[in-house]
């Protein structure tokens, strides 16, 4: 998996498919991280969707500078999606039908997480006719498993994409 430096988006791309689920962990943990500074990411997330509601600029102003008091110095610095992620083991994401990049939240979180593995879909012709088929990617364990069943062709398929070449 070194070779696609341990990103299963990139793994994705090789297959020619589509990435449905990813596990990642988050990069940074934050050993201080107290209830009080939960509460005040609340807050700012509240107060966002306040501000889309009321579209009141002075409001949200004055609920964004409660949350980073109650933050405090020490965390102001810190980008905000560690914030969010902070105390999580493991984060994962799944879609059905279609690829999680692109999806927002998917996108916004995929920077400060560090991919453990995922599944991704994709099609080979056989015969004319396109079958699909998944396959779980281990990142840490360097595996490729098949969740659906597979022809000689299509494993013959991932094995010229990610081992040989």
């Amino acid at each position: 998996m070194s070779r696609f430096g341990y990103n299963v988006e990139e793994i994705a791309d090789a297959l020619g498919g589509e990435l449905v689920d990813a596990v990642g962990k988050p990069q940074i943990y934050l050993d201080e991280f107290t209830q009080n500074h939960a509460t005040s990411v609340i807050r700012i997330l509240e107060a966002l969707d306040s501000y889309f509601e009321s579209e009141d600029i002075e409001e949200l102003q004055q609920k964004l500078n409660e949350a980073r008091e109650l933050l405090g110095d020490e965390y102001a610095a810190v980008p905000f999606t560690v914030l969010i992620l902070n105390g999580m083991e493991k984060v994962g994401l799944g879609v059905k039908d279609r690829d999680l990049r692109g999806l927002p939240l998917y996108d916004y979180l995929k920077s400060n997480l560090e991919h453990q593995g995922g599944y991704v879909q994709f099609f080979v012709n056989e015969d004319g006719v396109e079958h699909q088929y998944t396959v779980k990617i281990g990142l840490k364990t360097n595996s490729i498993y098949f969740i659906t069943p597979a022809t000689e062709q299509a494993m013959t398929y991932v094995r010229k994409r990610l081992v040989l070449d």
